[in-house]
């Protein structure tokens, strides 16, 4: 079912961007995107450094 949906939806030009949750993580996930010629990308891991609005709301 994954992979119908990936078909009909993701070509070469697209690329798949997840957070890191565990199950995005998978092999078989990576392999259903990757078999339909899209790429996968992962966001960077959570970091309050890089929040923005952390920033504005938590004030020294």
């Amino acid at each position: 079912m994954l992979r119908k949906f990936l078909s009909l939806n993701y070509g070469q030009e697209h690329a798949r961007v997840m957070d890191n949750l565990p199950a995005h993580k998978a092999k078989e996930v990576r392999k259903a995107i990757e078999s339909v010629g899209a790429r996968v990308e992962f966001l960077s891991p959570y970091s309050p450094a890089f929040n923005q609005a952390r920033k504005l709301l938590v004030k020294n």
